[in-house]
């Protein structure tokens, strides 16, 4: 299964975010983006992600403003002797309209 939902919303004129969490599932991460007053999903937002300092991927929100990342993209940065794994995320551009 996927760790637990991690949201990210956005009303115009924000800053750009990062977030930080302990992932202890796997096979996946998915990120949301979503609109701060209407909860409409949001495409076009790009993040990147180190998982335990390693990395970036490097992503962007589809048309349901969710990008997923599987175990495929990034198990090869984990160390499998370590039981939580450190993953964060940093929005690097908001859609278009937010900024």
């Amino acid at each position: 299964g996927f760790s637990d939902p991690k949201a990210t919303s956005s009303s115009k004129g924000e800053t750009l975010k990062e977030f930080t969490f302990t992932d202890t599932a796997y096979p996946g991460i998915v990120i949301y983006k979503l609109d701060a007053e209407t909860g409409d999903p949001l495409p076009g937002a790009t993040f990147s992600v180190l998982i335990d300092g390693n990395g970036p991927l490097t992503g962007t929100t589809d048309e349901h403003g969710m990008w997923t990342i599987d175990y495929d993209e990034y198990g090869h940065f984990l160390d499998e002797e370590n039981r939580t794994h450190t993953v964060v995320v940093t929005e690097l551009k908001m859609p278009d309209g937010y900024t």
